[in-house]
C-alpha cells in the first residue's frame, strides 16, 4: 500500500473522530509507533513484551498468518571464526562476541554450523552452566547470553549496537536468525501554494502487506493520532476555561 494512500486513509478516518490538522510528519510518527506496537503484538503479549528482552514470544512460530505478516523483516546472517574488525563485522574472534546489526530487533534462533541450536541463557543460568562439570559449555555445545548496547569489540566501537556473548568465549561460526526493525516511513513532498506534491520514489514506504496495514497498523495509528488530538482539545479547553472563567 502506497504511503500517500495510507496518509489519505488516516485523514479520512480522523475527520470522523475529531477536528484538527495532522501533518505528514505526525502521521509518519504515528505509523512508526503503530508498526512497532504491531510487531510486539504479533510476537506475543504486547503488554509484557520488551525490546530489552529481544527473544520471540509465544505468538511467533505458532501461526502461519503471523509468519506471513513478519516475513519482510526476517534476516539470516552467517558469522565466521574470523577476527572482528571494522571491515569484517561478521567475525566472532577473538572473544566469541556476535555484534548484531543496527536494525536488529528480536532474535528467533542461533545455530552452530552443525545446525545445533545454541541456547540463550540469563545470568543465573550462565553461572550454573559455568560451575557445572556436566553443563559447562564447550565448542561443540556452546551457550550464549545477551550483552548490553555499545562498548568496544576488538578495539572497534559498536556504539548503539547489541551483542551476544558466546561461551566458551572464543571465535565460533554460527548462523543467526532475527527480525529486523521495519523502516521508519517518511512521506517525501513539496508544497506548491497550498497543494501538497507527493514523490513516491523519494518516500520511505511501509513494508507490510496490505492486510496487515488495513487490519493492524492503520487502526493503531488512527487511535494514537485521535487520542493526541483529543488530549490537545481537552488541554485547550482547560486553558480557555482558566483564562475566561467559562
Amino acid at each position: 500500500m502506497d504511503l500517500k494512500e495510507i496518509h489519505d486513509r488516516i485523514d479520512f478516518e480522523i475527520t470522523k473522530e475529531v477536528d484538527g490538522y495532522v501533518s505528514p510528519e505526525q502521521k509518519d510518527i504515528a505509523l512508526d509507533a503503530a508498526q512497532l506496537r504491531t510487531f510486539s503484538f504479533l510476537l506475543g503479549n504486547e503488554a509484557e513484551f520488551s525490546p530489552q528482552v529481544p527473544l520471540s514470544r509465544s505468538g511467533y512460530g505458532k501461526h502461519q498468518k503471523i509468519h506471513n505478516y513478519l516475513s519482510p523483516f526476517k534476516v539470516e546472517l552467517d558469522y565466521t571464526r574470523d577476527t572482528y574488525t571494522q571491515s569484517n563485522q561478521l567475525g566472532t574472534n577473538p572473544d566469541g562476541i556476535i555484534v548484531l546489526p543496527e536494525d536488529f530487533l528480536y532474535l528467533t534462533g542461533i545455530y552452530s554450523t552443525s545446525k545445533k541450536r545454541i541456547k540463550i541463557v540469563n545470568e543465573d543460568e550462565l553461572a550454573d552452566h559455568l560451575d557445572s562439570e556436566i553443563l559447562r559449555p564447550t565448542s561443540a555445545s556452546p551457550i550464549a547470553i545477551f550483552g548490553g548496547k555499545g562498548g568496544v569489540v576488538n578495539g572497534v566501537s559498536i556504539e548503539g549496537r547489541r551483542k551476544i556473548q558466546l561461551f566458551p568465549p572464543s571465535g565460533l561460526a554460527v548462523s543467526i536468525y532475527f527480525l529486523r526493525r521495519p523502516k521508519q516511513p517518511a512521506l517525501s513532498y513539496s508544497m506548491s501554494g497550498r497543494q501538497l506534491v507527493y514523490s513516491a520514489t523519494s518516500s520511505v514506504q511501509m513494508e507490510w502487506d496490505d492486510i496487515a496495514m488495513e487490519q493492524l497498523i492503520i487502526p493503531r495509528a488512527i487511535e494514537l493520532i485521535a487520542r493526541n488530538l483529543k488530549d490537545n482539545e481537552q488541554t485547550q479547553y482547560s486553558v480557555n476555561k482558566n483564562t475566561t472563567g467559562i
